[in-house]
């Protein structure tokens, strides 16, 4: 009976097999071709919805990548400077593996034209000389045909020189605590003039893939999964350039961040349509943790007249090295915190020496006392 019921469990309870999709079959430009155009295609996966492409200029195709792009159609074309490239797709909407790696050379210079041959003036006939009668009579030299002229060599047209494509950032410290700002200096160019582009900032713990971090637009910090229109914008030159700064800070409610360490710091760039998503170069950051606290309800403290001196009302507290800072300088300061423990301070010292001498009266008094009543007894006694 116990066999047959297991049987029957297994029968209907069985988990399905998921299997994966095959991967996408790249298409064009062909495996280790020369093209003019960035544009790649690949074959359509069965049921696929959305696809991921990574370029990169290394064979290896590991982060940071060139190109990171989800996209819902069967092709892709990127701005990239003329260079060597290598790709891969895959499915994630269902998911697949990922496709075989193949590799293009973008030369999209413009070509210099061929030059036409020189004329070569032997093959040039020889002129034919002619003498007229009335030359013949006057002894006149006879008048030859003119030598036809060279056929000048046509100017070549320069090839234009491209700006190299520059994407780096430089953070001005490399340690920082969880609630402090950190400004980069940021540096682009070879991208397409007098054009919208959007930054954000990241942190990255080594070894993991969840990026976090706050990035300063105005007065408002957006978080890192925020869309892409909501990050800094910035508008490039005449010579597609860009140079300026971008702040940003920990985003400590973010699963991505796991206390105190070195992180790695990158900035992200996206063009106005919000894709051709490209990273800067790393910076290694270390980050140490602080202790955010509520203080306790309101509190009047005193100083040694018995007046008020401060009044703290119940807010945040930053604990740093074992000493509180409020984290909003226009409700309290550690100026008057420090003021607080100083007059608390002085109090206690005021009183000390003014505790010795009323221990002294006290005893001198009691001893007094003691001696009157001594002398009393003993007159008493002697009556």
């Amino acid at each position: 009976m116990r066999i047959l019921l297991l049987l029957i469990i297994i029968t209907f309870f069985q988990p399905s097999k998921i299997y994966a999709l095959s991967p996408p079959t790249l298409l064009s430009p062909t495996d280790n071709s020369t093209v003019t155009s960035s544009k790649v295609e690949w074959g359509l996966v069965e049921n696929s919805t959305k696809y991921r492409v990574i370029m990169d200029d290394e064979s290896s195709v590991t982060t940071p990548y060139k190109k990171d792009y989800y996209t819902g159609n069967t092709y892709y074309t990127p701005q990239l400077p003329d260079g060597t490239y290598y790709w891969k797709v895959k499915s994630t909407e269902p998911p697949s593996d990922w496709s075989l790696i193949w590799s293009f050379t973008l030369s999209s210079s413009t070509p210099t034209p061929t030059s036409e041959p020189e004329a070569d003036p032997t093959v040039n006939p020889t002129p034919t000389v002619t003498q007229t009668s009335d030359q013949a009579a006057s002894g006149t030299s006879p008048s030859s045909t003119p030598t036809p002229s060279k056929t000048p060599t046509p100017t070549k047209i320069p090839t234009p020189t491209k700006i190299p494509s520059l994407f780096s950032q430089e953070a001005e410290r490399s340690a920082i605590t969880s609630l402090e700002p950190l400004i980069t200096k940021i540096s682009i160019s070879g991208t397409t003039p007098n054009s919208n582009y959007y930054l954000k900032g990241a942190f990255l713990k080594s070894g993991t893939t969840n990026y976090f971090g706050l990035t300063k637009v105005g007065n408002n910090w957006i978080k890192n999964n925020s869309t892409y229109s909501n990050q800094l914008q910035i508008q490039t030159d005449d010579e597609g350039k860009w140079s300026g700064t971008l702040e940003l800070k920990v985003d400590s409610e973010d699963s991505g961040y796991q206390g105190s360490g070195e992180y790695l710091l990158k900035i992200a760039r996206y063009d106005s349509g919000g894709s051709n998503l490209a990273w800067s170069n790393n910076s290694l950051v270390n980050i140490t943790s602080n202790h955010i606290s509520e203080s306790n309800p309101e509190t009047i403290v005193a100083g040694s007249s018995g007046d008020p001196v401060a009044k703290i009302t119940p807010q945040k507290f930053v604990q740093v090295n074992n000493r509180l800072f409020t984290d909003n300088v226009s409700n309290a300061s550690v100026a008057a915190v420090s003021k607080i423990a100083s007059d608390v301070e002085k109090d206690q010292k005021s009183l000390f020496p003014f505790n010795i001498y009323i221990l002294g009266g006290i005893l001198f008094i009691t001893l007094g006392v003691g001696l009157v009543v001594r002398i009393f007894k003993s007159s008493k006694i002697g009556v």
